[in-house]
C-alpha cells in the first residue's frame, strides 16, 4: 500500500494516483496543488518506484543495526594509505606510463564516482541514512539500485581502479582488486542478513531479482 497521505483542500493521494493512471499502473507522476487558509501551496509529488518502496517499514530494534563499525570508509582509506607506502617501500614497474591509458584511467574514476554518487542521492531521496552503521528506514529496490543491490561500493571499487591505471600504481591497482573480497566480509554479508531481519520477504525478493554487485 501507499502512504496514506492528503494534501488540506485536496484529494488523498491514492484518489489522486488513480484518477491519473488507474488501479493498475505502476508508476505515478503527478502534481498536486492545495490551497491552504493561509495562501496557496504547491505539492510536487514524483513518484517512478515500485508502490512497495513506499510501504511503510517495520519498526526497528534500537540495537539491531547492520554494523558496529563503519567498515567501508575504513577500507577506502586503507586502500589508498598502504598503497602509497608500497609504492615508494617497494615500488613496481609494470603499468606503464601512457596518456591515453592515464585518461581511460580517470574516466573509470570518473564512472565509479557517479555510481557511487547515484546510490548515496537514492538514500537520500528514501530518507534513509548511508552511514553503514545507521538503521535502514526504507528498502531501496529503484534507480540504480534496480541494477546493483550495492552501488555505492560498486563506485567506490570502480572509482580506485580507474585511479590506479590514472596514477599508474601497480598496488593501489592490487589492493583495489582486493577491496571487495574485504567489503564483502566486513561490510555487504552483515548488512545483508540485517537488512533481511528488518525488510524479510521483501528484501529476500529483491535479493533474487538483483546481483550483489552487476
Amino acid at each position: 500500500m501507499l502512504y496514506q497521505l492528503s494534501y488540506p483542500g485536496g484529494m488523498p493521494l491514492r484518489t489522486a494516483r488513480r484518477r491519473l493512471i488507474g488501479d493498475d499502473a505502476k508508476a505515478v507522476e503527478g502534481v498536486v496543488l492545495s490551497r491552504h487558509r493561509g495562501g496557496a501551496g504547491l505539492c510536487y509529488g514524483r513518484f517512478m518506484q515500485r508502490f512497495d518502496e513506499f510501504e511503510q517499514s517495520p519498526p526497528a530494534s534500537s540495537d539491531d543495526r547492520p554494523n558496529r563499525t563503519p567498515w567501508p570508509p575504513i577500507l577506502y582509506a586503507g586502500v589508498l594509505a598502504v598503497s602509497y607506502l608500497l609504492e615508494r617501500a617497494i615500488p613496481l614497474s609494470s603499468m606503464p606510463r601512457h596518456g591515453a591509458l592515464q585518461t581511460l584511467g580517470w574516466a573509470v574514476f570518473a564512472l565509479g564516482v557517479v555510481i557511487g554518487l547515484a546510490g548515496i542521492l537514492q538514500f537520500r531521496t528514501l530518507g534513509t541514512p548511508v552511514d553503514p552503521t545507521g538503521q535502514a528506514k526504507h528498502l531501496a529496490t529503484a534507480g540504480i539500485y534496480a541494477f546493483s543491490r550495492n552501488p555505492m561500493y560498486l563506485g567506490a571499487v570502480t572509482g580506485l581502479i580507474g585511479l590506479a591505471f590514472a596514477l599508474t600504481s601497480a598496488w593501489l591497482l592490487i589492493l583495489s582488486l582486493l577491496l571487495p573480497l574485504a567489503l564483502r566480509k566486513l561490510a555487504i554479508e552483515p548488512e545483508e542478513a540485517y537488512l533481511t531481519r528488518r525488510f524479510g520477504s521483501a528484501y529476500e525478493g529483491y535479493m533474487s531479482r538483483v546481483r550483489r554487485w552487476l
